[in-house]
C-alpha cells in the first residue's frame, strides 16, 4: 500500500535537496521557495491528489527547471505510485518536458492518455484493521500524516494544517497526542521561547551592520505591542522574508516565528518544556542531511530524518554522542524556566515590552553548516545516484 505520509515524491519533499546550498541558490533565482508554493496555481503541478488526510500537489512544472527536476524524481518513484496518479502525473509531466524541449526520462518516454483533470482522488485499499473506525482514530491518523510531512511543509501551510487539526480535535472532544501539531497551532498566549526568538533576530540584524534594517526591526517591535499573540508571528515572518533571515531558520540559527511564538507550551494535561526543546533540537538536526551524511551511513540518516526522536532513542552510545554534539550547536539559550503566562488583551502590550526591553543584552550566535558537495552540478544537472 502506498503512503503519502513521509514519502519523498518530488523535490520539495526531499530534505537531501532542499537543505543544500545549491538548492537555496535556486530558490532565490529559478525555483519557487518551499514556503511560497501555496501561492502557485494548481496548473503549476502535474497531479493534485486528494486523500482523507488532505490535498497533495505533486511534481511541479511551473518552469523548465522545475519540470526537469520533477521528471527525475518521477523516474525514481513512478513504479511505486498508484496507477491513476502515475498516469495523470505522467501525462502532464511529459507535456511539460516537450513544452520546454527537455529530453524524456524512460518513465515518460511512452504514450499517456489525456486525463479529464489533474485531480485524482486516492482512497487506498486498507485492511479492515487499518481503517479508522472512530473519530479518535481519524484524529490519530491525521496526526500521523502531519508528523510525517510537517518538516517539509511551507510554514504557512504547516500552521494552517495544525490549526485545522486542533479545531477538529476540539470539536469532537479528542485530546491531541502530537506535540508538533500543538506547537504550530495559533494561540492567544506567548510560549516560553518567545523572548529568545526576538533576541536571536536582534542579534542577527545588529551583526549585519545595516542601520536601516535595524530601525525596521525596532519599528516592528513597536507595531507588535498593539497586536495579539495570534498576529505577531505573521508580522515577524514577513519581516524575516524581507530581511533575508528566513534562510537562517533551524540549524542556521533562528527559531521560526510560529514555533518561537506559540511553541514550547504544555499540551493539555501535559507539561515538559525541557523534553519539547530536546525534540525541537533533534528535528532541527534531522533537517540537515548534509551534516548527517558527513558522519553517518545513509541508512541511519534516512531513519533519523523520518523519526529523529525515535531513531535517537534506539541509537548506539557512539551515535548518540555524535548527535548530542550536533544538537549542542542548535541555539539553546531558551527560557525553559520562564513562563510568559496566559495573557489577556489588557496586558499583552506589557508582555511584549517586557520581552523586548533588554534585547541588547542577549547573545545568540547562528551555527555554521559545513559545506559539502551538492547532489547537483553547476548547471543544475542532477548527478547520478539521485
Amino acid at each position: 500500500m502506498f503512503k503519502f505520509a513521509a514519502a519523498i515524491i518530488d523535490f520539495y519533499d526531499d530534505p537531501a535537496f532542499i537543505n543544500t546550498a545549491h538548492a537555496e541558490a535556486l530558490f532565490e533565482s529559478a525555483l519557487t521557495p518551499p514556503e511560497d508554493t501555496s501561492n502557485l496555481p494548481n496548473g503549476a503541478f502535474s497531479v493534485i491528489v486528494k486523500t482523507a488526510a488532505g490535498v497533495h500537489r505533486k511534481f511541479p512544472v511551473y518552469n523548465g527547471l522545475a519540470a526537469k527536476f520533477s521528471g527525475a524524481y518521477f523516474e525514481e518513484i513512478a513504479e511505486s505510485l498508484p496507477e491513476e496518479i502515475r498516469k495523470t502525473a505522467g501525462y502532464f509531466l511529459k507535456a511539460a518536458h516537450e513544452r520546454h524541449d527537455l529530453s524524456l526520462p524512460s518513465s515518460l518516454d511512452r504514450d499517456f492518455e489525456e486525463p479529464e483533470t489533474r485531480v485524482v482522488e486516492y482512497k487506498p485499499d486498507l485492511p479492515v484493521e487499518g481503517i479508522a473506525k472512530t473519530a479518535e482514530e481519524g484524529i490519530r491518523l491525521a496526526e500521523e500524516v502531519f508528523s510525517g510531512r510537517s518538516r517539509y511543509l511551507p510554514l504557512l501551510e504547516k500552521v494552517a494544517k495544525a490549526h485545522d487539526l486542533v479545531e477538529a480535535a476540539t470539536l469532537i472532544g479528542v485530546d491531541l497526542q502530537n506535540k508538533d501539531v500543538w506547537d504550530y497551532s495559533p494561540k492567544d498566549t506567548f510560549g516560553p521561547l518567545f523572548k529568545d526568538m526576538l533576541v536571536q533576530r536582534d542579534t542577527l540584524v545588529k551583526a549585519g551592520g545595516d542601520n536601516i534594517r535595524y530601525e525596521q526591526f525596532k519599528a516592528l517591535l513597536d507595531e507588535a505591542v498593539n497586536m495579539s499573540a495570534r498576529e505577531i508571528p505573521f508580522l515577524i515572518y514577513q519581516f524575516d522574508k524581507m530581511a533575508g533571515l528566513s534562510n537562517h531558520y533551524g540549524l542556521n540559527g533562528l527559531l521560526d516565528p510560529f514555533y518561537g511564538t506559540w511553541g514550547g507550551e504544555a499540551m493539555p494535561k501535559t507539561a515538559n518544556v525541557e523534553r519539547d526543546l530536546e525534540r525541537y533540537k533533534l528535528e532541527t538536526v534531522g533537517r540537515n542531511t548534509t551534516l548527517l551524511n558527513s558522519v553517518f551511513p545513509s541508512a541511519f540518516v534516512q531513519r533519523f530524518v523520518r523519526d529523529p526522536v525515535g531513531c535517537y532513542n534506539e541509537a548506539t552510545a557512539a551515535e548518540k554522542k555524535a548527535i548530542d554534539f550536533f544538537t549542542s550547536k542548535v541555539p539553546s539559550d531558551l527560557l525553559s524556566s520562564e513562563d510568559m503566562g496566559h495573557n489577556s488583551d489588557g496586558d499583552l502590550a506589557k508582555k511584549v515590552k517586557s520581552a523586548t526591553s533588554d534585547l541588547s543584552k542577549g547573545e545568540t550566535s547562528p551555527s555554521e553548516r559545513p559545506d559539502r558537495e551538492s547532489s547537483y552540478d553547476a548547471a543544475g544537472e542532477i548527478k547520478t545516484g539521485l
